[in-house]
This record gives C-alpha cells, structure tokens and sequence, in this order.
C-alpha cells in the first residue's frame, strides 16, 4: 500500500507539473484514441463568447481543424478581429459571425433557428463560453452588479441552451432523432478572480 501511495503522489506532482488542465481532461486526451482534429473537422462548431480572452484563443485553436466555425458575441468588430485571426491561423477554416446578446432573451430562439442556417446545416457542437466577472472589493460590490453576474453567467446559457434543445425537438417527449453536444466554460468557484467575461 505504501508503494502504490508514492506512486500516486509521485503520478500526482508529475501531471501538475506538465498539465494545465483537469485530471479528467488530462486522462481522457491521453486515453482516447479520438483527437481533436478528429472531433471538429468539418463540423459547425458555434462558439458563444468568442471576442476576446478565453473565446478568443479557442477561437484560434479551433481554426486549425478547419470546422464550420460560428462566432458570436455582442461586439461586432472584436469578432470581425477575432474572425481574421482564426484565418491567419487557417485560411480554409470557414468563420461566419452571429451577433448576440445573452441578456435579451426574447432574442434566443431567432438566433438559435439562425446559427442552425448560416451554413446550410445544423450546427453539431456549441462552446458557451461567454460570462463575467467583477475585480471590485467583495463587501463593496452593489447588489446590481452580482445580478448582471448571475444573468450572464447562469440565466443566459441555461436559456440558450432551453431554446437548442427546443429548436431540435430535443426535449424528453420528442423522439430522439437528433444530436447535439454542448459545453458550457465553468468557472472554478473558489477562484474570485475569474478571466471569464461578458463578450
């Protein structure tokens, strides 16, 4: 048990010290035969919150498996930026640009029918990656902004998502004749300083 134990930890500090994802993350790359070029080439990957920061960079990185890549987020030309990056990186990566807000919900369900059209065909994978933070005092935030906070970071993208699943029929009485995956961007909860924020 000792051995095992020190090989554990041993395993341990080696993966801090060469990772900076997940355990679950770093496993599964290892693990799985399926690569990234695998899993986005030539689908319609739409990328919510892809203006700056994180969105931005995994922009850029899916760019180089040349998918059918959507951008959206408020701001017209930090996209129209973002979108000349991604074809710097791959000049045959396909990038259209959707503005969208998160806070006008009554908006959704058109964006979403439209995201599923731009190119001729459904999207396969949304990325929700967008949100924000604050870098106020704790105890001196106004009440206002942690509703702004929670609007964006949790009420849009569960709303968002309600509206795919809605549009594709994909709700628990509807027969499951279609597919779609989603991935929300989560912040880790103990870390106030979040990178993530509204794009």
């Amino acid at each position: 048990q000792i051995i095992f134990f020190v090989i554990f930890i041993l395993s341990f500090l080696y993966f801090l010290k060469i990772s900076d994802s997940s355990f679950n993350l770093f496993f599964w790359t290892r693990a799985s035969k399926k690569t990234e070029d695998d899993h986005y080439r030539g689908k319609v990957v739409w990328l919510v919150g892809g203006s700056s920061g994180i969105g931005e960079e995994l922009a850029v990185r899916l760019a180089a498996f040349s998918p059918l890549l959507i951008l959206s987020a408020r701001r017209e030309k930090e996209l129209e930026r973002v979108r000349e990056r991604c074809k710097k990186a791959n000049s045959s990566c396909e990038v259209k640009l959707l503005t969208l807000d998160l806070l006008k919900f009554d908006e959704m369900p058109s964006k979403v029918a439209a995201a599923d059209e731009i190119f001729g065909r459904k999207v396969d994978i949304v990325i929700l990656n967008a949100g924000r933070s604050q870098r106020a005092e704790w105890t001196d935030i106004d009440p206002s902004v942690d509703v702004d906070c929670f609007n964006i970071n949790a009420v849009a993208p569960t709303q968002l998502t309600r509206c795919l699943l809605k549009h594709r029929g994909l709700h628990p009485t509807a027969a499951k004749t279609d597919k779609l995956q989603i991935f929300f961007h989560i912040t880790i909860i103990l870390n106030p300083m979040s990178c993530t924020r509204q794009s």
